[in-house]
Order: C-alpha cells, then sequence, then structure tokens
C-alpha cells in the first residue's frame, strides 16, 4: 500500500498541528484513531520526511542570503523547523515552496517535532488500546467487504 498526497495531506489536517497544544503524545494517538492501518505511520512518517527534504535547500539557501530571516540555530533546530512547515498543512507548504519569504510569517514560532507524532503513533499502536483500536478497524473493513 503506498499513500498518496491527498491522503497524506488529508491526515495531516485532520491532525490541525497548528491549531494544536503540540502534544505529540496525543497526536500520535489521534493518528491510530484516523489511519486505515498501521502500515499508514509509517507511509506518513516517510511522506513527511520527503515533504520536509523538498524545503531543504531552498530555505538553507534563503536563510544564508537573509540572515536576519534565519529562524533556526542549528540542523536539529532547522529539521524542526521544516517539520513544523509540513505540520502546518498543504496550503501553508506550498505557500513557502512558492516563495521562501512565506517563513516571515512564522518567525520563530515553531516547536519540535511534528514527526514526532509518528514515533508516539506507532508506540501506542503497539498498546492493547491501540491493538484494540486497529482490530475494531479491521473487522469493519473485512464486515464492509462482506456486504
Amino acid at each position: 500500500m503506498t499513500m498518496t498526497n491527498n491522503r497524506f495531506w488529508y491526515l495531516v489536517q485532520k491532525l490541525d498541528w497548528h491549531n494544536s497544544d503540540y502534544d505529540c503524545g496525543r497526536l500520535g494517538m489521534l493518528l491510530v484513531n484516523l489511519i486505515d492501518n498501521i502500515e499508514e505511520i509509517e507511509e506518513m512518517r516517510e511522506m513527511a520526511r520527503e515533504k520536509r527534504h523538498e524545503l531543504d535547500k531552498q530555505l538553507f539557501d534563503y536563510g544564508q542570503k537573509n540572515p536576519k530571516q534565519h529562524y533556526w540555530g542549528g540542523d536539529d533546530s532547522f529539521w524542526d523547523f521544516t517539520a513544523h512547515i509540513v505540520g502546518m498543512g498543504k496550503e501553508f507548504f506550498n505557500r513557502v515552496k512558492a516563495s521562501s519569504e512565506v517563513i516571515n510569517e512564522l518567525g520563530d514560532n515553531f516547536v519540535e517535532n511534528f514527526e514526532y507524532i509518528f514515533t508516539n503513533a506507532k508506540n501506542f499502536a503497539a498498546t492493547k488500546e491501540g491493538q484494540q483500536i486497529l482490530n475494531k478497524k479491521k473487522r469493519k473493513e473485512k464486515l464492509e467487504r462482506l456486504v
């Protein structure tokens, strides 16, 4: 199974990172409730990484040319910054891709790290409660195929 771009952005929208409390544990549990199967966690993690890497050179170059708009300190905070942009959703991500100056709207108002949600989701999915949620979805899917 391969996650589509539309499915990825749908799930990002449902996580509502930019309006949340940034609690990656709670958002990980929410993600388990949103996904169709456990594989989607890794697929989403990989797609988030790909989206983040799409910004790497563009924003690094922008930061070099505009040091006052260089909102990250080093590699780790740059990862946090670009992951935060992905977590902000499709519209904001695409606006940044179209013009690096859009990052000035965000400034240094970013937190670590949108991608931690996936680790927390995977950990929650391994718990008894997480397994019950995923098994319930599997049973529902099988029943729907029979009807």
